[in-house]
């Protein structure tokens, strides 16, 4: 049989001969040589589904490099970032400040899992897989970030400070709030949360879906960028599930313990990646595709997801409630629109430029969401109105305005409590309760905010991992012009970096600093105990 085949002298073979060279050490402790210990019960063996060595695994990553960095060499040869429509590529600021460090926060995960989870099949998957996570980390910092910087993309300011927006933006706090899951729980537990359900049910979206909305917006590096890490993201997939049956397979307790883990891992997931990513996919678009990102997430998640792969593990009994599932298809539906409003309301805020909505956006929504136009309509017309320079007023404070405290920002997920829709059916899902504080004396109580009752038990499960104060907190009472000098969103010519239009780059039209200066209000949105009793401030827990 050849060197290719399956026998003793093939590929499966020569990985059996070297998985057996996994021996017990006799001059120190088995126990020792482990970093952490897991509250799993672990098996001796387990599931490795690909059984890669690394001279497989290396030649398989370069010809992918390959590929990619030929392409990118072309796309800097013909100016291909000066022919991105810009409604797309600012958005593409959002995600080149988030998905690199979310790459390497992976990258540390299953470092961290190779050293916690002494089972040989699974720590093979986990090796290639944290180099897979490094290798994302690059990919992404050239094409989505140095390729825009240094090839005459019309605006490159946001792409310069992702450091900072990824660790203190309004919107950078929601995906860092999530992404820290993947290093600071148990090694298992982690990887719930990852392998399971960022991973497999959320990349799909990220991966496939957004690359056919950059090609036909005419961001070809970002589409093959995508299509490159979704083929590593599918053996990821199938390492996800290789822990999860090992995991499963070792005793009765694990069932329990991952019945737990998956209840939390499903809404941080939903409110950390495949939320996001809808808002992004629809409002990034000025060119769209056939399908919605509702359809896609009916697809991708409620179907091949929650609809095959979870209900595999039906009959161990693990589940995510259908009250969940039915709570996230309601923000699916109406989700996307109310983070596009909120990113409208709080531009300054931001580090992308953003447009209003058309006639031809209006048209797209009303035909895929049916009753958007009467949800949404008016909004967007004030957001145009509001979005000109110079006509005495901001979309923030009319927003603010009409909104008042309603729109919080959760305690767990950082998400607004504006959700699914600002005016309609928002105030049966937020929370705004009193509970007791951790930093204080004993007896002490604060208000905490939540977006959902999901969000709220998390952080009663674990309050402990929550008590960082918040955007709206650690900038309360601050003047608007000092807060966006604190957050480093002014251009050098005084301009702001964020914009609530596309149309003014370059001329007088764009919003500067002394515009924000000349409102002379302070930010100050904190809740006080008199609010949660409000009317005019409804909310579930009333």
């Amino acid at each position: 049989m050849s060197r290719n085949g399956n026998g003793s002298g093939g590929r499966i073979g020569e990985y059996e001969r070297l998985r057996k060279l996994d021996w017990e050490p006799k001059s120190v402790r088995p126990e020792d040589t482990v970093l952490e210990t897991t509250k799993y019960d672990l098996p001796k063996h387990g599931y490795d589904p690909f059984r890669l060595t690394a001279i497989e695994y290396c030649a398989m990553e370069q010809q992918k490099d390959n590929d990619l960095y030929g392409l990118l060499e072309g796309a800097v040869r013909r100016g291909a970032a000066t022919k991105i429509e810009q409604r797309f590529g600012e958005y593409v600021k959002l995600i080149a400040a988030m998905l690199p460090p979310a790459e390497h926060y992976a990258h540390r995960t299953f470092g961290r899992a190779v050293r916690s989870i002494p089972v040989p099949e699974l720590q093979a998957g986990y090796s290639f897989q944290m180099l897979d996570e490094m290798r994302h980390f690059q990919m992404e910092m050239q094409c989505w970030n140095r390729f825009r910087i240094k090839h005459n993309y019309p605006d490159p300011y946001g792409f310069d400070r992702w450091p900072n927006m990824w660790a203190r933006n309004i919107a950078g706090d929601i995906f860092r709030s999530g992404v820290e899951n993947f290093i600071t729980n148990d090694p298992i537990s982690n990887l719930v949360y990852l392998q399971m359900f960022g991973e497999t049910a959320a990349t799909n979206a990220l991966f496939v879906a957004m690359p056919d909305i950059a090609a036909t917006n005419g961001d070809d590096v970002y589409a093959t960028c995508g299509l490159s890490i979704q083929s590593d993201e599918a053996r990821h997939m199938a390492n996800g599930y290789a822990t999860l049956m090992s995991v499963v397979e070792a005793s009765d307790r694990n069932v329990e313990l991952l019945q737990e883990d998956v209840i939390w891992a499903a809404w941080r997931e939903f409110t950390t990646f495949s939320l996001p990513i809808a808002f992004v996919y629809e409002a990034g678009a000025k060119r769209r595709a056939q399908r919605s990102a509702l359809e896609l997430w009916e697809q991708y998640v409620l179907d091949q997801f929650y609809g095959s792969y979870m209900g595999k593990l039906e009959k161990w009994g693990i589940k995510v409630p259908d009250e969940m599932i039915a709570d996230m298809h309601e923000w699916m539906r109406w989700g996307p629109s109310t983070l596009g409003v909120f990113a409208q309301m709080v531009w300054p805020f931001l580090f992308w430029r953003q447009e209003p909505l058309d006639d031809a956006d209006f048209e797209y929504y009303e035909n895929k969401y049916p009753g958007w136009y009467e949800r949404y309509g008016i909004i967007y017309q004030l957001i145009n109105e509001t979005s000109t320079r110079g006509n005495g007023t901001v979309v923030t404070l009319e927003g603010l305005g009409l909104l008042g405290k309603t729109l919080q920002l959760c305690q767990v997920c950082h998400m607004p409590t504006i959700l699914p829709h600002p005016m309609i059916g928002a105030e049966e899902y937020r929370r705004f309760v009193k509970k007791p504080g951790l930093n204080g004396e004993a007896g002490e109580t604060q208000i905490v905010t939540f977006c959902s009752k999901w969000c709220e038990q998390i952080y009663d499960r674990e309050p402990h991992r929550f008590q960082t104060p918040g955007y709206f907190r650690h900038y309360a009472d601050w003047p608007l012009g000092d807060l966006l000098r604190d957050q480093e969103l002014i251009r050098p010519d005084g301009a702001l970096i964020g914009q609530p239009r596309l149309d003014t780059l370059g001329t007088d039209g764009m919003w500067t600093i002394d515009d924000i200066d000349s409102f002379g209000i302070p930010f100050s949105m904190l809740l006080t105990e008199e609010d949660l009793k409000d009317p005019m401030i409804p909310h579930a827990a009333q």
